[in-house]
């Protein structure tokens, strides 16, 4: 079978969801930040639910615990982030990345994500960063969170996530394959649909997992997925 990895993981977030009793969104996405634009839209609909996960697609949850679980043990932050440890000698500022972010549907986590869209736009010390390197949503996260740039981010409460439960290849919670994508990751991805599709009854009466099922043999699937989750209740 020569499904891309983007399809597989999909079918895998989409079993979690299924599993918590949620909904999963998948969108089509052709750059870093459409993650940051889907997000926005979403959090402005007024979704009925108290949490939502964003994950990409070479990512997926391993793990069959609750994030309603994570969050409760971070109770009183707003939003939870993956922390990537840094070298010594760069300094011991948070160095998040954005592969999976678990967030309150709050006003404040909505102004959030609506500075990280605008700053590029409005900041032109910020814009310039485009012309000279590699500059993604996490980046403007980063500087966002590290103080770099001045912004009101009226209270928001962040959390930090290890990167050996929800970062990295063999991580416990949510398995991260960053870069160049090896056939060992997708060959991995294919052994866990096949393994969880013998588990899961709702999954193979889903109109999208049907859907999925029929473009396995099709490599053109994007590279970005987006799921949301809510503990019970998600969009």
């Amino acid at each position: 079978m020569q499904a891309d990895f983007g399809t597989l993981s999909a079918m895998l977030n989409m079993w979690y969801a299924i599993l918590h009793k949620g909904s999963f969104h998948w969108r089509d996405g052709r750059s870093h930040w459409c993650k940051v634009r889907a997000i926005r839209e979403v959090l402005a609909s007024k979704p009925d639910c108290k949490w939502m996960a964003w994950i990409d697609s070479d990512a997926y949850f391993a793990t069959t615990e609750s994030m309603e679980a994570v969050a409760a043990a971070y109770s009183e932050v707003d939003i939870l982030l993956p922390q990537i440890p840094r070298p010594r000698g760069y300094g011991s500022a948070p160095n998040v990345t954005t592969h999976f972010m678990l967030f309150r549907v709050s006003s404040v986590v909505q102004h959030f994500f609506d500075l990280v869209w605008e700053l590029p736009r409005a900041r032109p010390e910020v814009a310039g960063r485009f012309l000279r390197e590699n500059f993604y949503d996490q980046s403007v996260i980063n500087l966002v969170l590290n103080g770099d740039i001045k912004a009101d981010l009226r209270g928001l409460r962040v959390g930090y996530l290890r990167m050996e439960d929800f970062g990295q290849y063999n991580s416990r919670m949510v398995m991260h394959e960053g870069g160049l994508k090896v056939e060992g990751f997708r060959r991995l991805l294919l052994h866990e649909v096949f393994v969880r599709l013998c588990r899961c009854h709702d999954c193979r009466r889903s109109k999208m997992w049907r859907y999925w099922h029929d473009r396995f043999g099709n490599s053109t699937c994007s590279l970005l997925d987006f799921s949301i989750w809510s503990g019970g209740k998600a969009v």
